[in-house]
């Protein structure tokens, strides 16, 4: 049984750097389907790594994303 747990993340960097996560995170998440098949959804954190050109079976994926907001 899995151990569940929540975190909150802020993100600060370049601004055009974080806007075009912000934009990529917000696409993925407004997907009909999950761009990778998994058990749990368009926000888990391997569509994301895929999204970015990264293999998610070498990246260790546990959690999706939730209530992302932008601010500035």
């Amino acid at each position: 049984m899995p151990n569940w747990c929540s975190a909150s993340y802020a993100i600060e960097g370049d601004a055009e750097e974080v806007k075009s996560l912000y934009k990529l995170m917000k696409r993925l998440q407004e997907q009909k389907e999950p761009s990778v098949p998994n058990g749990f959804g368009k926000t888990w954190l391997g569509c994301l790594v895929n999204a970015l050109g990264g293999d998610y079976n070498k990246i260790h994926c546990r959690g999706d994303w939730s209530n992302l907001e932008m601010e500035g």
